[in-house]
């Protein structure tokens, strides 16, 4: 912008000085031939100021020109290549595609000769291990080939261009061509990125991070091969979140609830609901809000556990209030009726416990005997201590229930961690 203005002032201000000196400086200050070299001067200095700037916006042109044409020629054999490589993925696609809705091959004699895809992926699906799952994958005839022209061509796209929006407008179409189940074992091959019993890569980190960057699974179902009804689909993840990390959790929390020990929370997780964790997928956003929510879940389990204790405090005095008389089985003795007084009552329960023949007689004329009415006063002196301990250690209870979630998060973040690539 400067440059400009200079060069369109550059003649105007060389008149105006020339201008000046001839009709404002005196001969005496300054000669008739000074005045003429001056003036030569000034004009021989705006044409090469004109002159220098005209060739630098030619540069510039000439530059920008340049750079067009390679970024032009960049392209073009990028997407010469990206052409030649999609038409190999689509190709090997297909392949796997037909290799997975085969069939087993059978002899005459009906014992299997080779299994088919359908098989193999049935296999798959019911190892319990990524581990497993991965090393099986590895060297695959039909799937690995696939797998590595898959990786060469997401490499050439991001090292094309690491733009978002870039890389999105050649991967979406990729992305919109793959079955559900081929995405699946795209997962599974990309989940195991570091050597066994190792902190180091095993070079499917790169593969990973790839996926990963371009969300790859942001559609992909790895709790079904298809994407059909959706709604079971969800109910299954919430069954699996349920009983493989929640009943963990509940377990923890009960044990300290008995013990006042924190105990340590561990996770064996099967390998479809560890995919959901460490891929982008619709079930994302459940996993990151759940685990957020980790503390409030320890919370809610505890109160919860605390007051089924306080209702089994409450079911079991009212079967010990209820009790209104005593007999005992095979004897000459005639009922009695007890004195209204638990601590009578109790000192009954305590010496007749082995006594497989006493029976006590409830209000409504059901009949306990003495074992299990001990068991009742047992379980209650049990919880009443329990709910007094815990009454009276509430501040402390807050903090390690803060432990307890801390230690489940901490837990879950490893498998996490363990299995996905930092971008």
């Amino acid at each position: 912008m400067i440059n400009r203005l200079l060069n369109a002032l550059a003649v105007p201000i060389s008149i105006l000085a020339i201008v000046y000196v001839w009709l404002f400086i005196p001969d005496e200050t300054m000669k008739f031939n000074e005045k003429i070299t001056f003036s030569i001067a000034v004009v021989v200095m705006a044409a090469t100021w004109i002159g220098a700037e005209s060739s630098r916006r030619a540069s510039i042109i000439s530059q920008k020109t340049l750079e067009n044409n390679l970024i032009n020629s960049r392209l073009s054999y990028f997407e010469q290549q990206y052409n030649s490589l999609m038409t190999l993925h689509n190709n090997l696609h297909t392949s796997v595609c037909e290799y997975l809705d085969s069939d087993d091959k059978f002899a005459n004699n009906n014992k299997v000769v080779s299994l088919g895809g359908k098989s193999f992926f049935k296999n798959i699906r019911s190892m319990a291990t990524l581990e497993e799952a991965h090393n099986t994958l590895m060297g695959h005839s039909v799937v690995s080939p696939y797998m590595r022209v898959l990786y060469h061509l997401l490499k050439h796209i991001f090292t094309f261009s690491d733009e978002p929006v870039c890389f999105k407008k050649y991967t979406s179409p990729l992305r919109s061509l793959i079955r559900n189940d081929v995405i699946y074992l795209i997962a599974l091959n990309a989940s195991i990125i570091y050597k066994e019993k190792s902190n180091e890569y095993n070079g499917y980190e790169e593969y990973q991070r790839y996926l990963q960057k371009c969300k790859f699974f942001e559609h992909g179902i790895f709790l079904a091969d298809e994407y059909k009804k959706f709604d079971e689909i969800r109910k299954k993840f919430d069954y699996l979140f349920m009983t493989e990390i929640e009943s963990n959790i509940k377990n923890a929390v009960k044990k300290y609830i008995d013990t006042f020990e924190i105990h340590e929370v561990s996770f064996e997780l099967p390998k479809d609901l560890i995919l959901c964790m460490i891929y982008e997928n619709p079930f994302s956003l459940d996993i990151d809000n759940k685990i957020k929510e980790t503390y409030k879940f320890v919370q809610e389990v505890y109160e919860a556990q605390m007051s089924i204790i306080n209702n089994k405090i409450s079911e079991y005095n009212e079967k010990l209030n209820s009790v209104c008389g005593y007999y005992e089985e095979g004897g000459n003795s005639t009922v009695c009726w007890l004195v209204n007084d638990l601590n009578d009552l109790r000192n009954v329960i305590f010496d007749q416990k082995d006594n497989f023949e006493f029976y006590f007689i409830a209000q409504n004329g059901n009949l306990i005997n003495a074992q299990n009415m001990f068991y009742y006063m047992e379980d209650v002196d049990k919880d009443e201590s329990l709910v007094k301990l815990h009454n009276k250690n509430k501040e402390n209870t807050k903090i390690e229930i803060a432990c307890i979630s801390q230690n489940a998060k901490r837990e879950l973040k490893e498998i996490i961690n363990k299995n996905k690539v930092t971008l």
